[in-house]
């Protein structure tokens, strides 16, 4: 007579300790990853930011002022792709034809931006810069084009714009005053408009000052990464 070996399969109860396993270990490393992702993503901005400061330092030196940049996003790129957490193919015009650190074409995970402005005199802006590449140090600085939903600081914290004053900028700016605010925004966790609630809003920015009673005396703060926590 055959005999037949027994067949052994799993019990329900193993079954469920290995899925609760994978689930808690899911719970460990997913998050991690998605904090290395952004790490690694920030890292355009930061480069991005510390070249372009270099290049305006040398742009102030030959123009007396500082450039005003911005990004123009090529079709079929569109806010709606950027706003998911895809990468853009934009340009990055800057006035003086100032050398912006990217070249125009390439593809980016950050919406870039450059506000400028220099002084003249106590309050008063320079009348021959134009007024598009010169503003005032109490007007938005750090709210970046993101579909006119508000700004990276997030409307749930109360705020939807900040200012150059909030950002240390002069409130009376003196006679020979100049400054630029560098910015990089982007939702790098994609889930559309959102920033304030998926936790993937990250904006790099950079305040540089000049000091008029210093010669070419630069006051260069920190690149800082906002709105959210490493």
């Amino acid at each position: 007579m055959k005999k037949y070996d027994k067949q052994y399969g799993f019990s329900l109860i193993e079954l469920m300790m290995v899925v609760m396993i994978l689930l808690i270990l899911a719970s460990i490393t997913v998050p991690a990853f998605q904090k290395y992702m952004r790490r690694s993503k920030n890292a355009e901005a930061l480069m991005t930011l510390s070249t372009l400061n270099r290049f305006q330092l040398i742009a102030y030196t030959e123009y007396n002022r500082f450039s005003h940049c911005t990004t123009s996003i090529i079709p079929p790129s569109s806010v709606a792709l950027w706003q998911e957490g895809s990468k853009i193919k934009a340009d990055f015009p800057c006035s003086d034809d100032l050398e912006f650190p990217l070249s125009d074409g390439s593809y980016v995970h950050f919406f870039y931006q450059t506000t400028a402005g220099k002084y003249s005199g106590a309050n008063t802006l320079d009348p021959s810069i134009p007024a598009a590449d010169n503003k005032e140090t109490s007007e938005t600085m750090l709210n970046v084009l993101n579909g006119n939903s508000g700004s990276c600081t997030g409307a749930g914290a109360g705020v939807t714009s900040m200012s150059g004053v909030s950002l240390g900028l002069e409130a009376s700016p003196p006679a020979g005053y100049g400054y630029y605010v560098a910015s990089a925004m982007a939702n790098l966790a994609g889930g559309g408009i959102d920033f304030t609630n998926d936790g993937g809003c990250s904006l790099v920015f950079q305040v540089v000052e000049v000091d008029p009673t210093v010669s070419e005396g630069f006051l260069i703060g920190p690149a800082i990464v906002y709105a959210f926590q490493d």
